[in-house]
């Protein structure tokens, strides 16, 4: 938290940008590495751990950026195929996030218990909610779920809490483990990266030159 609101001030008040990576999901290996890091963040990230509930969240950007390493003689904007960028921030308040990126497509993922797992339910023998990766949503303990918005020409108000974000166009649950470790092979990462293929899928590929932009793909770590 503590770190989050030190790169808040650093974005708000000095003009640094937040730190991101970046990955290329035009490509076998951008997603893979994209894959591994989510996995890594999911087993290993103390800020969504500690506040979760969305409290704070892992966003993920996806934009169609076009390459101009030929130096412009041509470039992606006339190319068939713009390629799909993944801008990853850690551990953003959700609020900033969305209002910083409302007219993107985003990725988010956050911890959360299961739906009113509270009270006696929680030291009753059957409170493990579910041992099946179809069945991950009626998981009950501490676990990821991850959605997907689409762009929003409409910018957060002050209003705008985390409860009403709104509805994701895709959804993906990840089984609970007692150990909290998210990365058994046909339990969470098959299923995961599976996800994740839909993702690139669902937001496309850009044809022709309709989507090209005028920026670098840039990666602040």
């Amino acid at each position: 938290a503590v770190r989050s609101l030190f790169r808040y001030f650093e974005a708000e008040l000095e003009g640094i940008r937040w730190p991101s990576r970046s990955f290329d999901l035009s490509t076998t290996a951008g997603l893979q590495d994209l894959l591994h890091y989510l996995l890594n963040r999911m087993n290993t990230a103390a800020g969504p751990y500690q506040m979760f509930g969305g409290t704070l969240l892992d966003g993920i950007v996806l934009e169609h950026v076009p390459d101009y390493s030929d130096g412009g003689s041509g470039g992606t904007c006339g190319a068939k195929v713009v390629p799909l960028v993944a801008s990853y921030y850690e551990e953003m308040p959700p609020s900033y996030f969305f209002g910083k990126f409302h007219t993107s497509n985003r990725l988010i993922w956050f911890l959360k218990y299961g739906e009113d797992f509270a009270g006696p339910r929680v030291l009753e023998s059957d409170n493990i909610g579910s041992t099946h990766p179809l069945r991950a949503h009626q998981s009950t303990f501490l676990h990821p779920k991850l959605e997907v918005f689409a762009p929003s020409k409409k910018p957060t108000t002050s209003k705008w809490t985390f409860a009403r974000r709104g509805k994701p166009t895709l959804e993906h649950w990840v089984l609970e483990s007692n150990e909290f470790k998210f990365q058994q092979q046909g339990v969470h990462i098959q299923v995961l990266e599976g996800f994740l293929e839909e993702v690139v899928k669902k937001v496309g590929r850009v044809e022709g030159t309709q989507k090209c932009k005028t920026k670098k793909v840039q990666s602040d770590m």
